[in-house]
């Protein structure tokens, strides 16, 4: 779908709990919270509501290309895994998701995305494991 499309179709989005950015074509939905169970509802919540709009427009948002990611400083938490549904179906997390070019980490950190821009052929990123902290 072209820019102009996108934008045209995109341009009243419905209201969220969270945040949307939205660059060219690509939507991202940001929530803030304490808790994760907090986040899940939420996000859900937002899914269905983004669903729901691209239905009336004869759309269909594809969960194959829609992730989950979570940022935060709790080290115990580490590994948590959001669990955020669309359409019955749930999203594939992603520790380290990339936006706009920039790959990123739990903290927001540059350390990942700087990894791969200096070191470009001796990993596959996306196979490869970082470490978190």
């Amino acid at each position: 779908m072209s820019i102009v499309l996108f934008n045209l179709y995109f341009n009243d989005l419905p209201v969220t709990h969270g945040r949307k950015f939205i660059y060219a074509d690509d939507i991202c939905l940001a929530i803030q919270g304490q808790f994760f169970s907090e986040l899940e509802c939420s996000l859900s919540s937002d899914m269905a509501q983004m669903s729901h709009f691209c239905r009336q427009w004869r759309l269909k948002l594809s969960a194959s290309k829609t992730i989950s990611s979570v940022f935060h400083l709790h080290n115990t938490s580490a590994t948590r895994k959001l669990s955020v549904n669309l359409d019955g179906q749930r999203l594939r997390h992603e520790c380290h998701p990339t936006y706009l070019g920039v790959t990123l980490n739990r903290t927001l950190s540059y350390r990942v995305h700087s990894y791969i821009i200096l070191f470009p052929r001796d990993i596959n990123h996306r196979s490869f494991k970082f470490n978190t902290a």
